[in-house]
């Protein structure tokens, strides 16, 4: 993860057989103690482990991963606008506006709805090799 960023609720599964499969959430030393290779590795890196079966020659397997993301030092306060800004490196991810907010820009194009409890989120897809950088302003309800 990123300096800054905290994880919540990591969760992974096999999509061909429903299998759920264990994470754990590892920081700075317990890293280096499973043996993995983290680089930078500092005593705040922390890292989400998901523990699959090896992939037998001529076969795949899809995985889902899931998780929540925190990262304060990403968004702020602009007079009346809420500003987030944030590269995705990853296929799919989600924002979820906090409550009460809507969404004035978004850098990236993204497929809005609305979640059950009025929120608006953001699912923004990234076919691309490389990262997209995301911008959005969003402002409160009147």
């Amino acid at each position: 993860m990123r300096a800054g960023s905290k994880v919540s609720d990591p969760s992974a599964r096999v999509l061909d057989t429903g299998e759920n499969l264990s994470t754990s959430t590892l920081r700075g030393p317990q890293i280096e103690k499973a043996g993995l290779e983290v680089q930078p590795l500092a005593s705040d890196t922390e890292v989400v482990v998901v523990r699959f079966p090896p992939v037998k020659k001529g076969q795949s397997l899809r995985l889902r991963i899931e998780e929540t993301y925190t990262d304060p030092g990403r968004y702020g306060l602009a007079g009346d606008e809420l500003l987030w800004h944030r590269s995705f490196g990853r296929s799919r991810n989600d924002i979820v506006l906090p409550e009460g907010w809507y969404l004035t820009v978004s850098s990236i194009p993204a497929t809005i709805s609305i979640e059950n409890d009025g929120r608006i989120r953001l699912t923004f897809v990234n076919p691309r090799p490389d990262a997209i950088d995301v911008f959005l302003k969003a402002r409160r309800r009147g």
